[in-house]
């Protein structure tokens, strides 16, 4: 503990302090893990770097937080964003329970399903009024939805392509949440046959959507570099994001 105390880690995480809203017990926090890995290093032992370096941070500052009830507002931003990487990797690992615990809690989400009708009405009547003779359909997270149920609803002949970014449309399908197709049901002809759908891993609000309409979409995987629920609106800020876009639309 002296070494620690004396450290050369321990003394530049402390001038992080009040940067930010860093609190002392961050620091703490930062420079044990900076001298454990250090000392571990010099003896000649792995190491830990990047994610991994990040989950053991934020382990350790949960554990000094649990010590105290009485967190400061700025302690709680930071630990919550530290922590952020931790609650990513769990929610890939279980992905599916989280799914289902969520549910729940996206009633804004399902009520647009049950009511949704207005929106795609105006979103049809703005496909009609657009220029050209050809309109290429961009949604993202819910307008990926409503632009899915709108295409499966009625024929606009002047979309002749769909993406979807960050979508829930596959998800919605399989437990039967869509307002406009029943699950079990095919999409229809009419549907456009270029679909392009855009998801990360990170972002658990986004779904995969080729294996749940085989022949009918192409997936895209990304990585936006965030965690979530930030990853969830950092696509547009992904550079492999605009180039897929481009590259669909040609």
């Amino acid at each position: 503990m002296s070494e620690l105390q004396h450290s050369e880690e321990l003394r530049d995480a402390a001038a992080t302090v009040d940067a930010a809203g860093f609190s002392h017990r961050n620091a703490v926090a930062r420079g044990l893990v900076a001298y454990t890995l250090a000392t571990a290093e010099r003896q000649g032992q792995q190491t830990v770097v990047g994610n991994q370096r990040e989950t053991l941070l934020s382990h350790v500052i949960g554990d000094l937080k649990a010590q105290d009830k009485g967190v400061t507002t700025p302690l709680r931003k930071v630990a919550l964003a530290i922590s952020s990487p931790v609650a990513t990797w769990y929610g890939q690992q279980h992905r599916g329970s989280a799914s289902d615990g969520a549910t729940p809690l996206v009633g804004d989400i399902l009520r647009y399903q049950v009511h949704g009708r207005p929106l795609r009405d105006q979103l049809a009547d703005a496909v009609s009024k657009a220029p050209g003779q050809v309109v290429t359909l961009i949604g993202h997270s819910l307008g990926g939805v409503a632009c899915v149920e709108t295409l499966i609803e009625r024929r606009l002949d002047k979309v002749d392509q769909l993406i979807t970014v960050g979508s829930q449309s596959s998800y919605f399908y399989e437990i039967d949440a869509l307002s406009t197709m029943p699950f079990g049901q095919e999409l229809p002809e009419h549907f456009p046959a270029r679909w392009l759908n855009v998801y990360d891993t990170k972002d658990l609000l986004s779904y995969p959507a080729q294996a749940v309409f085989p022949g009918r979409v192409q997936d895209l995987r990304v990585d936006n570099g965030q965690p979530f629920i930030e990853s969830h609106s950092a696509y547009w800020a992904n550079s492999d994001v605009w180039k897929a876009v481009a590259e669909w639309i040609g």
